[in-house]
């Protein structure tokens, strides 16, 4: 793994290593004390004082402060990174190009500067509540099936309360169930509860309960009782979560 580690550089030399750094794509961090002069689709300054400059691996800019977890100054990755010495000090600068926007950062001391190339493929994946789930099915019920339209949630029946009530692209009455973990027989069961007494007097009735995985005695039971089953990602769902 490649890795370099200085404290208290001078800051010629530290230009070089920032530039060594970023035409190896490596992931650098600098603490020291700088200003910064942002430009574009408004205008910021903030005066000099001690704080982190980070430039990530996809050349992404981010600007924090002593405290706090939200950067104050930042770029988008696919910046364009470059850095200079010039009268004495260490100047950064990352472009941005549509929009164009360009962020300076001044130094005049570093405390440290580190820099490591790093390798991460790991997956990762969005863990929503069933109310997320439940909201952002709401909002766009194309992703359960084609044509749906939304006419009531959290709608008590006489065997219980349904999340979900629909009338497809057909006209007819959809009763849907929604479930963040795997779907089991018992969750069949309870959609059945719920399909069966309507159907006493509409027999053209259709359930379908959603879940993110479906167990084989589930699958059984919901074919013989003329339910549907529907598996969704949650990754994909949190794409929309906050929508």
């Amino acid at each position: 793994m490649r890795v370099f580690y200085i404290e208290n550089p001078d800051l010629n030399i530290a230009v070089e290593k920032v530039l060594e750094a970023l035409r190896n794509k490596m992931l650098i961090m600098i603490a020291g004390s700088f200003s910064v002069d942002y430009s574009g689709r408004a205008s910021s300054k903030l005066d000099e004082g001690d704080r982190i400059f980070i430039i990530k691996q996809d050349k992404a800019v981010l600007v924090h402060r002593p405290n706090g977890y939200k950067p104050v100054n930042w770029q988008p990755p696919g910046s364009r990174v470059n850095a200079v010495f010039r009268d004495g000090k260490m100047i950064l600068e990352a472009i941005r190009l549509k929009p164009r926007e360009k962020l300076i950062a001044i130094f005049t001391k570093i405390y440290f500067l580190f820099a490591i190339k790093l390798y991460d493929i790991g997956e990762f994946e969005m863990y929503l509540t069933e109310e997320d789930m439940k909201r952002v099915l709401i909002r766009h019920p194309d992703i359960i099936e084609e044509g749906l339209t939304i006419i009531k949630t959290e709608k008590e029946l006489e065997s219980g309360k349904a999340d979900i009530i629909a009338r497809d692209k057909n006209f007819k009455i959809v009763i849907i169930e929604l479930k963040k973990h795997k779907i089991h027989k018992s969750d069949v069961l309870q959609l059945y509860r719920y399909v069966s007494k309507l159907r006493e007097t509409n027999k053209n009735i259709r359930g379908i309960i959603v879940g993110t995985a479906v167990d084989n005695e589930a699958m059984i039971i919901a074919d013989k009782l003329d339910l549907e089953i529907k598996t969704i990602s949650l990754r994909k769902l949190s794409e929309y979560k906050g929508i």
